[in-house]
């Protein structure tokens, strides 16, 4: 009996705390914490890299360059009425930087093998990949060019407007030419001095001038006939600078203008803007079908290109 009560004693007496423990000192404490936080930190380490970064990367390589050759595709397919060289030039742009990155990740292996074999082949490699990077970061400055050129300078009042013109497409303004003409209409009905210049030749495809179809859309939509002057000559942006240019020396109305176009297109019809003489002041439309813009910026940076080279 004895030996029990003995037993009990002692699990009584491992149990009661100890009152004579001293407190954690400041130093014990903070080596306690510091510990903690190095637990905490391997642990987050060890979850950091079960992560797979790389295939991570892959999936994300491989569906921003499933969405560029859809955005190729949509657009040759949907969205290019006329089939010429301009046209097409962007859409092919977008397939081939869509598809390079998609073949060199599936065979990545075969490419590999093949660097070790030959060095030409290595530096072709290398020079692919120079080219392509360099051609994303070239492409990347150009936007943010086009874009700021679409920032909206405060409008002066009753001056003259030009209206760049579009597709026309069975005698009616095609979506993008109609964004345009609607963006200019609250400014001509605010200042009804302003007189209007829609600017844009016969196409081959139709059977009237771009500008005697944007005069027509104008007058429906409450713009006085006899404020609408008609530029049927120009074929492109720099036609369209020079001969509403030509319009209004005829009638003195001086060199600061209202130009309406699409805001992709801001830039470029601003440098001819000036290149003739004019000083700009931006209404940008906003184009509404998403699938066109890829390859209408891509279009455009061809034609910035084009105008810093001098042509």
């Amino acid at each position: 009996m004895s030996k029990k009560k003995h037993k009990k004693n002692k699990k009584k007496t491992t149990n009661t705390p100890n009152r004579n423990k001293k407190p954690l000192t400041y130093k014990a404490k903070s080596r306690k914490a510091s510990v903690k936080s190095k637990q905490s930190r391997t642990k987050a380490k060890a979850f950091l890299k079960k992560i797979p970064y790389a295939e991570i990367a892959k999936f994300l390589v491989i569906l921003g360059c499933l969405l560029l050759i859809a955005f190729g595709l949509i657009s040759l397919i949907f969205f290019t009425p006329i089939v010429t060289f301009s046209t097409l030039i962007a859409p092919i742009l977008f397939l081939a930087i869509g598809t390079l990155p998609i073949i060199t990740i599936f065979c990545w292996k075969g490419i590999k093998k093949l660097c070790k074999r030959s060095k030409a082949i290595r530096f072709s490699a290398f020079g692919v990949a120079g080219v392509y990077i360099a051609g994303l970061i070239f492409c990347l400055v150009m936007l943010c060019v086009l874009f700021s050129a679409q920032q909206v300078k405060e409008l002066p009042a009753n001056l003259p407007v030009i209206i760049l013109g579009g597709y026309v497409k069975n005698d009616s303004p095609s979506i993008e030419l109609g964004e345009r003409l609607n963006a200019a209409v609250p400014y001509l009905k605010a200042n009804p001095d302003s007189i209007c210049i829609v600017t844009g030749g016969l196409q081959p495809d139709a059977q009237r001038t771009q500008a005697a179809v944007m005069k027509e859309y104008l007058e429906r939509r409450g713009i006085a006939s006899e404020r609408i002057i008609e530029e049927s000559l120009a074929y492109d942006t720099d036609e369209n600078m020079q001969f509403s240019k030509e319009i209004l020396d005829e009638r003195n109305l001086g060199k600061d203008i209202v130009l309406v176009t699409s805001e992709y297109h801001q830039y470029r019809s601003q440098q001819r803007a000036k290149k003739h003489g004019l000083e700009p002041y931006p209404i940008s439309s906003k184009t509404s079908i998403i699938a066109t813009l890829p390859r209408s910026y891509m279009r455009e940076i061809l034609g910035v290109i084009e105008l810093w080279m001098g042509k």
